[in-house]
């Protein structure tokens, strides 16, 4: 333990009032300074012990979601009574802002210190580390070093948005899956009555028409067939409010889309380019869906001041026989001649506007609005180009969003391939 400043001020008083007394001939001043040095000597006699301080940090959960609380448990023992002891949990741009405890300590009874955090946003927070410092009697000494304990790491998953799709994927790959095609197989599906032949079911006689035309025929069913879906995460750009950042959009959007065709039985891989060219392998399962929102934690935009080779690299990616969703805000050129290359390489894209409306910069005067204004034009422009090869463009709007556009791409899907300059 050493003095504290509470120690060195009590005592210039006490003598100083001492001094004072004996100079003047005051009683009265004397009488004063009693209560000082009695406080001197009781925290001089004071058993202060080794200095010791056992300090465990918990935690209530290591993953939680957005709106989810959680609780820092800090336990402190002490081997002497202490008038006070300072507990500074430190969670800077974590889940709360750092908060300091002060409380007291009796000997050999742990006291467990209870704080509730509230995350900020998705992505991996730090918890912790946390300080304690002991304080004596009167705070007159203090532990020469603080004990520190911790950090914890504490995932923050992403809210799921409810989403569904109802139109059928261009692509189906497997021979079983959850998506309506429009190959005749094996399904539950009506798709047309003809006349029997050689290998046909009896179970599928059309009786009626059989009866009318004096032939047999039989109804046809299409294959119900899983597909494969690429999610691309343009990570180049982010701006907005906190907690409706153009990434906070992406990556809510990603979750949402995995978590629908994942639970479909479907398989689906994630890209991140433009910020950092990182890939999560194509899988399909519970085991994936987990995989996928662990990957999402780590979606930030570039670090450096150069910009990655995005384009080159997207240009080896297998993604002919995918649907390729591409969440991107489209503030440049670049990201339209990414989703180019993808799709001239045969890939079904469908391209999500990530933009938030409120992520504009606020316009001051004159000048600054008709910038504006030309600058949403030329957006508009680029995904109507976008739209002209073939990459249809929307809003994310929750469930229902693809859609519009699902219908469209299995038609092109369908037809005969045209090049794409």
């Amino acid at each position: 333990m050493t003095p504290t400043a509470a120690l060195r001020r009590c005592g210039i008083l006490a003598a100083g009032l001492v001094a004072a007394g004996l100079a003047t001939g005051r009683v009265d001043l004397v009488a004063l300074a009693a209560p000082f040095m009695i406080a001197l000597a009781a925290a001089a006699g004071a058993r202060l012990g080794d200095g010791q301080r056992p300090i465990d940090l918990r935690v209530t959960a290591a993953e939680i979601g957005e709106h989810d609380a959680i609780d820092a448990l800090v336990s402190v023992t002490a081997d002497a009574d202490l008038d006070a002891v300072e507990v500074r949990l430190d969670t800077e741009g974590a889940a709360a802002p750092s908060s300091t405890t002060v409380t007291a300590i009796a000997a050999g009874r742990p006291r467990i210190l209870r704080t509730r955090l509230l995350p900020g946003s998705w992505g991996r927070w730090q918890v912790g580390p946390v300080s304690v410092r002991g304080y004596g009697h009167f705070a007159f000494t203090r532990d020469a070093e603080e004990g520190i304990a911790g950090p914890i790491s504490v995932r923050v998953a992403p809210d799921v948005e409810p989403f569904h799709a109802t139109e059928a994927v261009p692509r189906a790959l497997a021979y079983a899956g959850m998506h309506r095609t429009r190959t005749i197989g094996p399904g539950v599906e009506f798709a047309a009555v003809r006349e029997f032949t050689t290998g046909d079911r009896p179970r599928r006689i059309n009786w009626r028409t059989t009866v009318r035309t004096s032939r047999v025929h039989v109804n046809t069913t299409t294959t119900e067939r899983g597909a494969e879906v690429l999610i691309l995460i343009d990570s180049q750009h982010d701006a907005g409010r906190p907690g409706a950042t153009i990434l906070d959009v992406t990556v809510h959007a990603a979750a949402s889309i995995a978590d629908h065709y994942l639970g479909l039985g479907d398989r689906l891989g994630l890209v991140e380019y433009g910020g950092h060219n990182r890939t999560l392998p194509a899988g399909a399962g519970p085991r994936q869906i987990a995989l996928v929102h662990d990957w999402l934690l780590d979606v930030s935009p570039p670090t450096g001041v150069g910009t990655s080779r995005s384009v080159e690299w997207l240009a080896n990616k297998p993604v002919e026989r995918a649907l390729v969703v591409a969440l991107t805000p489209l503030l440049d050129e670049e990201a339209a001649v990414r989703l180019a290359v993808l799709r001239r390489r045969g890939a079904s894209v469908a391209a999500v506007d990530t933009l938030p409306d409120d992520a504009l910069p606020a316009t001051t005067d004159l000048v600054d609005a008709i910038a504006c204004r030309l600058w949403l034009l030329e957006r508009e422009m680029l995904a109507g180009r976008l739209g002209d090869i073939g990459v249809p463009v929307i809003r994310w709007a929750g469930a229902g969003s693809l859609d519009t556009v699902l219908v469209d791409l299995a038609r092109m899907a369908r037809g005969p391939r045209q090049a794409v300059r």
